[in-house]
């Protein structure tokens, strides 16, 4: 038998195209040893054949080295996974460390649940991963530096990439020294945050403390995210903003909680020629930069957070700072406070001439708190083009002597409504969108009624299937929102909508576009009538009218007469829109109901004297649960048709 038959590959290994070269060189030599082993000349007791055993041992280790230095050379040049190019690896490792930032250590065992909070990042994603990974709980979490513990080559792509380490620097301490040398020299982003449940985090705060103004990292930095829960460890920064200038810095974001403000001579000054973006939240500093185009303050993700208490020099200091440069100013959570001289009433009129968006997050718990927003509103100019957006809050308090309805707040409601529109002086807002909502938690609690203006609408309507009572629908030019408590037998949005009316008439009398897309419910069905006739009424020249219909239960006011509202689509049967041409009808509630009401207002102008001519386009959205529609959808009764009172009738069921 020819024993050189069994030494083929197996079947399941590729075949390699040097593969006949090894094979034919090992047939070769396997058949020497052969021969000589089985000649009859060599007795396999024999000298020569303990000789040739030797040399076929020695001969099968080298070939088993040479197996291993192959296998070596393998996982040195062809990895596990297949490798992507670098420029691939360096993108898709950039928009990882935009979503998976690295999370720095805490530990909480020395204080209290309450206090758990300032320990925390804003997001939800370190809880979540903690709660995987208990052993990141002091430790912080890696974020996307673990994209190195895959395998070599991503190892060596991400240490190749400065740009990602000189993006969060500081925000793990312990590394704050192997960062900064992997960034080499590029640009950097420091990220700071400091809490008592963060102790490491002063460690970094120590170390920027302690550079001369003229060290080569404050000439990188490019943008400063400091972050100060209760740790009381920003005031060590103070003699570093004041003695160096910082030459690249573009981005600078403060938190510094619970940090009182002081007065405006006494605060360090940030000195960076090239910032075009800051963020102060808890705190204030003074700036020099005539490029700021961004200012913000105050936390716009809890805008309504107990904040800061600014004078009016502080006020005045952040209008005039940045004046000709401005482009974005948003003041949340903050209380402007009453001037004790009666002369820091008055605020000159600054003139922000680029600035194309201004928010306001007021709480107003009474007429004394609009006032202080009311002048600092009243002291700028901005051009016709820019974006107001006012988002205020209005609840009980228990140091507050007010409830909704009264006088006083209805007439402060008035004052915001007249102020923002005043600040709209020369635009032509002949749009307007009502939106809201109930509260999504607790529908019985707290509401959101929203305005918002167009400009030049031309008897045209945004896309209103996606407005809501939270959408700040960022192509209107003036935004208004209200929250608000609901009581009980009362309806808080109704007072609301009078405010339209109630403070310059002549705003519904240009407008050309109206419609009312709340969600809300209502108790007060004469204050409806009141209401809602007030509205229409004001609005002359609508050209384009849509409402969202909803039921309306039976009143058992005595001055309701019979002919009670059975939705509020009843609002269009009475002499109201003389010039209306389009007219869309969403979640209406009775198509029966519907004619009757289209009917009801032509013969209402007909009794006035008046001849409207029939509706250009009449659109129609029936409700999914409508009692008059079958299992398919389809309108089990027909109403008679309704083109008596338009041209065009298109009915979406």
């Amino acid at each position: 038998m020819d024993t050189l038959d069994a030494h083929v590959l197996p079947p399941d290994i590729e075949v390699a195209p040097a593969s006949e070269v090894w094979l034919s060189l090992a047939r070769q030599r396997l058949a020497d040893y052969h021969a000589q082993m089985t000649s009859p000349k060599t007795p396999h007791t024999s000298e020569r054949a303990a000789e040739l055993s030797r040399a076929m041992r020695n001969e099968a280790r080298i070939l088993e080295h040479l197996s291993k230095l192959f296998v070596v050379q393998w996982h040195a040049d062809a990895p596990g996974i297949h490798k992507l190019p670098n420029e691939i690896l360096d993108y898709i490792f950039s928009l990882v460390a935009e979503m998976d930032r690295p999370c720095p250590p805490y530990d909480c065992r020395s204080h209290s649940a309450a206090e758990e909070k300032f320990c925390r990042l804003s997001n939800n994603r370190e809880d979540a991963y903690t709660e995987i990974y208990p052993a990141l709980g002091s430790g912080g979490y890696l974020g996307w530096l673990r994209l190195g513990h895959v395998c070599r080559s991503w190892r060596a792509s991400l240490l190749g990439q400065p740009a990602l380490w000189a993006s969060d620097v500081g925000i793990l301490p312990r590394g704050w020294d192997a960062m900064i040398e992997r960034s080499r020299n590029m640009p950097l982003s420091i990220r700071v945050y400091s809490s008592p449940c963060r102790f490491e985090g002063k460690a970094v705060i120590d170390a920027i403390s302690r550079l001369a103004p003229l060290h080569p990292i404050l000439r990188q930095v490019r943008e400063l995210d400091l972050i100060d829960a209760c740790s009381g460890r920003l005031e060590r920064l103070d003699g570093l903003f004041n003695s160096c200038t910082f030459p690249c810095l573009r981005r600078v974001a403060i938190d510094g909680q619970w940090r009182p403000v002081q007065p405006l001579l006494a605060l360090p000054k940030i000195q960076a020629p090239q910032l075009r973006s800051l963020q102060l939240s808890n705190t204030f500093y003074r700036w020099t930069s005539s490029v700021l185009s961004s200012l913000t303050v105050g936390d716009g993700d809890d805008p309504f957070a107990a904040g800061l208490s600014l004078s009016n020099e502080h006020v005045m200091y952040m209008l005039q700072a940045s004046a000709s440069s401005l482009e974005s100013l948003t003041l949340c959570g903050s209380l402007l406070q009453e001037g004790a001289n009666p002369d820091d009433q008055v605020m000159p009129t600054i003139a922000l001439s680029r600035l194309r968006y201004l928010r306001i997050d007021a709480e107003i718990l009474g007429p004394g708190y609009w006032e202080r927003y009311s002048r600092a509103l009243a002291s700028v100019r901005v051009p016709p083009t820019a974006r107001i957006v006012l988002n205020a809050l209005s609840e009980v308090d228990e140091d507050v002597q007010f409830t909704l309805g009264t006088e006083e707040i209805m007439d402060t409601n008035v004052d915001v409504v007249t102020d923002c529109l005043r600040a709209r002086q020369g635009c032509n807002l002949d749009g307007l969108v009502i939106s809201g909502c109930p509260n999504a938690v607790n529908p019985g609690d707290r509401e959101t009624l929203s305005f918002a203006f167009y400009s030049d609408a031309n008897g045209q309507l945004p896309a209103l299937d996606s407005i809501d009572g939270d959408s700040d629908q960022p192509q209107s030019s003036l935004f208004m929102s209200f929250r608000y408590l609901t009581e009980v037998e009362y309806d808080p949005s109704l007072s609301y909508l009078l405010t339209l009316h109630q403070s310059d008439a002549s705003v519904l009398a240009q407008l050309t576009s109206m419609a009312y897309m709340a969600d809300l419910k209502f108790q007060d069905l004469l204050g409806i009538r009141r209401t809602f006739s007030s509205l229409l009424e004001a609005s002359t020249h609508v050209r384009t009218f849509a409402l969202r219909d909803a039921p309306l239960s039976a009143s058992e006011d005595e001055d309701v007469d019979e002919d009670d509202w059975h939705s509020l689509m009843c609002m269009l049967g009475g002499p109201v829109l003389p010039e209306l041409e389009c007219l869309m009808l969403y979640d209406v509630v009775s198509l029966l109901t519907l004619r009757g009401v289209l009917r009801s207002r032509m013969r209402a102008f007909s009794e006035c004297g008046q001849n409207v001519p029939k509706l250009k386009e009449l659109r129609v959205y029936m409700v999914d649960n409508d009692a008059e529609t079958s299992d398919n959808d389809t309108p089990a009764v027909l109403p008679p048709p309704l083109y008596e009172f338009a041209d065009l009738v298109i009915l979406n069921v």
